[in-house]
């Protein structure tokens, strides 16, 4: 092209000119093709896609530990639970806890008098997750419906209650109590890395609480015994009562997915 041209325009200035602008347009083409060949891959602005990883959570089970279960004053226990996710919105978990009382720092005076303590938990829970927000698609938002039962086994020696109008009082006494309830509860788990999560949630519902006792020489109290220092470690009396329940939770879990084919 640029020899046509010359040919057309044989004059020395004509010439000249051309050779000059067909130079200056060769330089400024080459300079911008190296100013884009160093733009990093990195800084080239691209859309943000937020990944709903909700779908990836079921089927699977999550193992999970509660440490605050070992600082329960009056049942403090190894609390340890496995929940099944049906699918990515629904859940069922259930939880025992055994009787441990090593890492407890204190009763705070709710259990004495209690001798030969024995006790265990379960539960058991139907979640429905909400579907993960956008911007943080590590982060479920939960309801729940969870049921409880704790058995409690104990014995006591030689003090009384107030029944039908009266004191009684007893040699010993085997006492049976069964504590069954339920909560509403509202939490959130945090998926840490690939497999790991974090848990939270706050409850309220009811408990019923059924006492039964079985003494050694049950008697009319003559003298009342030395009032309890703790109002809210009272003998329990026989028969049944309801109070309102609420339960804080924390709980550390691993995840095993179900690779599917």
């Amino acid at each position: 092209m640029a020899q046509l041209l010359l040919r057309h325009f044989s004059t020395p200035f004509t010439s000249f000119f051309m050779l000059r602008f067909y130079s200056c347009l060769a330089i400024v083409i080459a300079c911008s093709n190296s100013a884009m060949a160093q733009v990093p891959d990195d800084e080239i602005p691209v859309p943000i896609v937020y990944e709903n990883r909700q779908a990836s959570f079921a089927p699977a089970l999550a193992l999970k530990f509660s440490p605050l279960a070992t600082q329960d004053p009056m049942a403090s226990t190894l609390l340890g639970g496995i929940e099944y996710r049906v699918s990515p919105r629904f859940g069922v978990e259930a939880s025992y806890g055994h009787q441990y009382t090593a890492l407890r720092l204190s009763t705070l005076g709710l259990i004495d008098g209690r001798n030969d303590y024995k006790y265990s938990k379960f539960k058991l829970e139907l979640r429905r997750y909400l579907e993960p927000r956008t911007k943080n698609p590590n982060q479920e938002t939960f309801f729940s419906l969870q049921t409880f039962v704790t058995p409690q086994r104990y014995t006591r020696y030689g003090n009384n209650f107030y029944r039908y109008g009266r004191y009684v009082t007893y040699d010993r006494a085997f006492v049976e109590k069964d504590i069954a309830g339920f909560n509403l509860k509202l939490g959130s788990q945090w998926h840490v890395y690939t497999n790991w999560l974090i848990e939270t949630a706050i409850g309220v519902g009811a408990r019923y609480v059924d006492t039964r006792y079985d003494m050694l020489n049950e008697r009319k109290a003559s003298e009342l015994g030395k009032s309890q220092s703790n109002m809210f470690n009272q003998i329990e009396k026989p028969g049944t009562k309801a109070n309102i329940d609420f339960e804080l939770a924390f709980k550390i879990g691993y995840i095993l997915p179900f690779h599917r084919d």
